[in-house]
């Protein structure tokens, strides 16, 4: 009876032993989505994995360099020193289409066809170019991007004469549409295209962009167009109730954040981070002239969020670090 128990004993004890040893030779595979190949391969490391670059490809939704794919995926259990393939995205080059001769809204109905932006517009005389209609952009015509990249444009006010008046144009982005308008033409300009957008940030009626930045230089009785609020979306589930019970909460966000002071205008991207921190939704897109920064050489950004929600801030497309929503 006793060696039986004996060698019950031993076979229990083994196979505690060998359990126990199995489960300290095991890891948990992080993300590494979204980050540059240098610091993917690093993370990795730190976690006792080896990387391994499968392939290169082309995507839409990541920039050329950050890894879009891997293989195992985040949080599978797997042995020490073990191979995770990844698969490093080369973004998506596209041809740069002409825009001279256009308007700005048939030029933005172009570039969105390519997945490409309208960027940043100033204006200037022209000889031969009709006023309100593109002579020059950057970049050229031909050249090959990155989708998603913003053109900047350079708009007609037609021929120069000594008699013609420039205005400042106004901001307009705050106002009520009518507010707006009578605005316009107490500053001299005519109101072009009107067209509306869902807004998470401005109520309904609420001018959110112009076409024209704020404090730019324009012949008297230019156009400017407007995209004025239609308030939030009624199908957004943003407000729809959490896993907890409880309703996400949808905050006023303020940022400072430090901006370069070498640039008379730059451009401000706010991103809701996804799943495996993907840029996703577009929480706040503006342009701003230096003449907006406080004596610290700081920006005051004000939208609206979800308690808890991470952000990407870029400056010019240049991610300015990842920021979490508090109350």
């Amino acid at each position: 009876m006793w060696p039986f128990i004996l060698l019950l004993i031993a076979v229990l004890a083994g196979g505690f032993y060998y359990v126990k040893s199995s489960n300290s030779n095991m890891v948990q595979v992080p993300t590494v989505l979204n980050l540059s190949e240098e610091e993917a391969v690093k993370i990795l490391e730190e976690k006792n994995l080896k990387a391994n670059i499968s392939r290169y490809a082309q995507s839409n939704n990541y920039e050329a360099g950050k890894v879009m794919e891997q293989d195992p995926t985040p949080k599978t259990k797997v042995r020490k020193n073990s191979t995770v393939n990844l698969v490093v995205s080369q973004g998506r080059e596209v041809k740069v289409p002409d825009l001279s001769g256009l308007t700005l809204e048939q030029a933005e109905e172009k570039l969105k066809e390519l997945d490409l932006e309208l960027g940043k517009t100033s204006t200037d005389f022209s000889e031969s170019v009709k006023k309100d209609k593109i002579i020059d952009q950057d970049p050229r015509k031909n050249e090959k991007v990155q989708a998603g990249s913003e053109i900047d444009v350079t708009v007609s006010l037609g021929k120069e004469e000594d008699d013609v008046k420039n205005v400042k144009v106004p901001n307009f982005i705050g106002n009520y549409e009518e507010d707006a308008i009578s605005l316009a033409n107490e500053n001299g300009l005519t109101v072009g295209n009107i067209t509306y957008k869902y807004s998470d940030k401005y109520e309904k009626g609420v001018v959110i962009s112009q076409s024209i930045a704020a404090k730019t230089q324009v012949a008297e009785h230019s156009s400017i167009d407007f995209v004025v609020s239609r308030g939030k979306n009624p199908n957004d589930s943003s407000d729809e109730d959490t896993d907890d019970g409880n309703k996400s909460q949808q905050v006023n966000v303020k940022f400072t954040i430090s901006v370069p002071t070498d640039k008379d205008s730059f451009n401000v991207k706010v991103y809701k981070l996804g799943d495996n921190n993907k840029n996703s939704d577009l929480l706040y897109n503006q342009n701003h002239t230096k003449d907006e920064l406080d004596s610290n050489g700081n920006l005051n950004l004000d939208f609206k969020s979800v308690v808890g929600t991470k952000v990407n801030i870029l400056i010019d497309d240049k991610s300015q670090g990842v920021y979490e929503v508090n109350r």
